[in-house]
């Protein structure tokens, strides 16, 4: 990867962020297939640019389930976490998928560049901690050698 390709995986507040809109969708719709479109999926965005977040729940929707009041619901949580960047949810039934791609000019963009928001999710959670473990390493090393003290024994005067 070259310095001014972007990085596939998500940073740390956009994977809390779309982490969240999942639960939120998980909790609210049952089991549902989620699809990251648009420019944070092309990974071309800007920091004030929305998460396009298309959402298929299997199945009917849960009993008294209103599109209208979920998204109001949804828009209320990401305020309340301070998500600085507006959640576009679109929710599509699985039994309307294949009428919505001629329905709906956004299905475009999803078929275009859309990524599964659950595996975008886990992967980048797994760089985040790989990142962490390298930059724990490199403190570690500093610390131990400003020390004086081998940094794996600055590490047990650490965890006395």
């Amino acid at each position: 990867m070259s310095e001014t390709e972007p990085s596939p995986y998500l940073t740390f507040e956009e994977t809390v962020v779309l982490g969240r809109a999942l639960r939120f969708a998980a909790k609210h719709l049952g089991q549902c297939e989620a699809t990251l479109f648009g420019s944070r999926a092309r990974r071309d965005h800007r920091t004030d640019s929305d998460y396009d977040l298309l959402l298929v729940p299997s199945g009917t929707p849960p009993k008294g389930y209103d599109h209208a009041h979920f998204l109001g619901e949804a828009e209320r949580d990401a305020a309340s976490a301070g998500i600085p960047a507006p959640l576009n949810i679109q929710v599509i039934p699985e039994s309307r998928i294949e009428d919505a791609y001629f329905d709906f000019p956004f299905m475009r963009g999803v078929t275009e560049d859309g990524i599964d928001a659950k595996l975008l999710v886990v992967a980048s959670l797994k760089n985040l901690n790989r990142e962490v473990a390298k930059r724990a390493r490199l403190l570690i090393t500093a610390v131990g050698a400003s020390s004086g003290k081998h940094p794996e024994d600055r590490l047990d005067d650490w965890a006395r």
